[in-house]
């Protein structure tokens, strides 16, 4: 960090339906090695951002299902809010609850609930990047393994070089002031996560540190066979 005066805030957006994954309840209440995904990344965080403050997103139908999660396994909740119709109300939503007690220049890392493992080299990265200033927030990106081909107008498809992709990953760090006015635009499809919007408002690109293979998002069931030998 580049101060001791900046404090660092942690969003966690858990209030997703994952429809694509078809379980009876969203992924991120799902079993992963015996607990809750959600409770994986809580505690991933809280391990490697002690002093970081968190928000959880929820929807409000899961606030039960939730607390009774919590009571189970002996977890005290963080701070929550509930969510919205898209990922960008979510997130304003827990962006507005900040906004009673964050600085200016405190630091916001956004993160989806289904990645449960995050590396703190990782998190060392983005620090650097936004002490450094020189953008107006930065996401961790991996290299696409997969080859890609883009739809064309007419439905055929045509192969593209793969080396100028990234995969992007979370958490997307931001400073407060900067998340918090570009969360106060209007909703846009586009807004696919936090750097869209950022980017839309500031008009500037986003910087990019290296990421992790293992901050993996958990879509469907078999990603929880894979993340839970990870873990």
């Amino acid at each position: 960090m580049d101060g001791n005066t900046v404090r660092e805030h942690i969003i966690i957006v858990a209030a997703g339906t994952g429809s694509r994954f078809g379980a009876s309840v969203p992924k991120q209440y799902c079993s992963l090695a015996g607990e809750p995904v959600l409770l994986h990344t809580l505690r991933c965080l809280s391990r490697i951002m002690p002093d970081a403050g968190q928000i959880l997103v929820i929807s409000e139908e899961m606030e039960s299902l939730w607390l009774d999660l919590c009571r189970r396994y002996g977890f005290d909740s963080p701070d929550y809010v509930f969510g919205g119709p898209t990922r960008f109300h979510s997130v304003k939503s827990a962006i507005d609850r900040l906004e009673q007690y964050a600085a200016p220049d405190d630091y916001v890392f956004v993160h989806d609930a289904a990645r449960p493992i995050v590396r703190i080299e990782v998190i060392d990265r983005l620090r650097e990047s936004l002490a450094a200033g020189m953008s107006p927030g930065c996401v961790p990106v991996v290299a696409m393994s997969d080859s890609l081909r883009r739809i064309l107008p007419d439905g055929t498809t045509q192969a593209v070089d793969r080396s100028l992709f990234r995969a992007v990953q979370t958490p997307q760090a931001f400073r407060m002031k900067i998340l918090a006015e570009a969360y106060r635009q209007q909703f846009d499809s586009l807004f696919t996560d936090d750097a869209s919007v950022v980017e839309r408002y500031t008009d500037r690109h986003i910087d990019t540190v290296e990421g992790s293979p293992d901050t993996l998002k958990i879509t469907n069931a078999r990603d929880l066979t894979f993340v839970s030998t990870l873990l």
